[in-house]
């Protein structure tokens, strides 16, 4: 996906933030989800590690890393949320309700697809990224924030404050969600959810990257 300059002209993309609704997008739409994301990750630290070197290849690998996290995460039933302008999305949510589980073999096709598609090295630094982050995360329900990206020329328009806001009011609506974590390994994203109300649960080493475990309560738990 080219920038939205390219898509709807400079003068328009000010009114995503009036025109951007939220709303579930269905698996058949997922390339589209990575494209977002493949260009709004292009430069998170996590990422750049993950799919290092950084040289011609890293976007192919980077795409399909994030296409073998997207499928494994619809397994365990994940919600993919979108903002959408003149049917293409521009900002996207990953986010997993609190109890999912990650079926074993839809493990075994991410590792698969991710062997193929990013490499084995890509493959085991997203394991090990896993596993530490999983050891840090707060043990209570809770909705996981996994991926939250916008496309960088609809950056600074408030649609990731649109979608956090909704994933958000999905927690407080549920029955037994406490509220949202989410991990991230870019220290300029801590204040974007510091000023939304998240708090900072931990922070921790992963390989060479500071990583923060940020909580957003919408309930006491009991």
């Amino acid at each position: 996906m080219k920038y939205m300059e390219s898509i709807i002209g400079p003068r328009y993309v000010a009114y995503l933030d009036i025109l951007g609704i939220v709303s579930p997008m269905p698996p058949t739409r997922d390339r589209g989800a990575v494209e977002v994301l493949t260009h709004a990750f292009t430069r998170d630290p996590g990422y750049e590690h993950i799919c290092a070197p950084p040289d011609a290849g890293f976007p192919r690998r980077l795409r399909a890393a994030l296409a073998a996290l997207i499928t494994l995460l619809r397994a365990a039933g994940a919600e993919v949320l979108a903002i959408d302008h003149g049917g293409v999305p521009v900002a996207v949510a990953v986010v997993l309700e609190p109890g999912r589980r990650l079926p074993t073999w839809a493990k075994l096709r991410w590792i698969v697809k991710m062997w193929h598609g990013a490499g084995l090295r890509a493959m085991w630094r997203t394991a090990r990224n896993a596993w530490v982050c999983e050891a840090h995360r707060p043990r209570e329900p809770l909705h996981h924030l996994v991926l939250l990206g916008v496309d960088p020329a609809a950056q600074g328009l408030g649609l990731a404050r649109r979608l956090a806001d909704t994933v958000a009011a999905t927690a407080r609506a549920h029955p037994t969600s406490h509220g949202v974590c989410l991990e991230t390994e870019n220290p300029a994203n801590v204040p974007f959810y510091q000023h939304l109300g998240y708090e900072v649960h931990a922070r921790f080493r992963w390989d060479r990257l500071d990583v923060h475990t940020l909580l957003l309560r919408t309930s006491e738990p009991s």
